[in-house]
């Protein structure tokens, strides 16, 4: 059976930003009802995609991918950056306007 773990990967990360075992399992099943394989072969493949260096294992049977962590912790330091700005205030002036 084909199996393109960066495809698996990418679809996963784009429809979920964390996504279960269950989640891996559907899209492995998905593409081995267009490459063949049966249900030990999707097993074993799930167990090969959890454990790849891209997938992340959150808690209680949730992963996301490297790639989503690294967006999401890059937004909370932009949010947190702009938190603290004071900058960009507005003047009593503007918001009386």
């Amino acid at each position: 059976m084909l199996f393109d773990t960066p495809a698996l990967i990418e679809r996963l990360n784009i429809e979920h930003s964390t996504f279960t075992t269950a989640d891996m399992t559907r899209a492995v099943a998905e593409a081995a009802q267009v490459a063949g394989g049966g249900l030990t072969r999707t097993r074993d493949l799930v167990t090969t995609l959890a454990s790849d260096p891209e997938i992340v294992p959150l808690a209680d049977d949730r992963y996301t991918t490297r790639a989503m962590l690294g967006i999401e912790q890059g937004a909370l330091e932009r949010a947190k950056r702009m938190a603290a700005d004071r900058g960009y205030a507005m003047t009593a002036d503007a918001r009386s306007a």
